[in-house]
């Protein structure tokens, strides 16, 4: 999904992407809170930095939105509604900012990686169905 909006080759065809997050800012506030019961501020924004000098990447600039956005190539998104890892809304929020060709799967009682484990002859047909359709 992050390389969905960059110059890809010919031969990439379509985006599948299964527990996506908005932005590794959004993921590492979350978890910050969830797990350790910290304020985002000022954690986050000590380790971006860092991240920064590392690797010349701020956390906000790590944005699936904005991928997202730039991608033009079909795209199916699959989301667990009991994810408890990265938030279910997040899928809402990227559909959002697709552009068109876009579809979403839902999967009820699926926690973070588990939509196939919840019906896995449903998840392999919904992306045999997708692929079938933009090949």
């Amino acid at each position: 999904m992050m390389t969905s909006g960059e110059s890809l080759p010919d031969n990439v065809k379509l985006v599948i992407q299964d527990c996506g997050y908005t932005s590794v800012y959004n993921e590492m506030a979350f978890q910050i809170k969830r797990l350790f019961k910290l304020p985002a501020f000022p954690i986050i924004h000590a380790t971006s930095l860092y991240a920064k000098l590392r690797t010349g990447f701020r956390f906000k600039e790590a944005s699936c939105i904005n991928q997202i956005k730039k991608n033009r190539l079909p795209i199916l998104m699959i989301h667990g509604e009991a994810d408890n890892f990265v938030f279910y809304f997040m899928l809402d929020e990227l559909m959002y900012a697709a552009n068109e060709p876009k579809e979403a799967y839902h999967v009820p009682d699926a926690k973070h990686g588990g939509a196939y484990n919840v019906d896995p002859e449903k998840y392999t047909s919904v992306i045999t169905e997708f692929v079938n359709k933009h090949l």
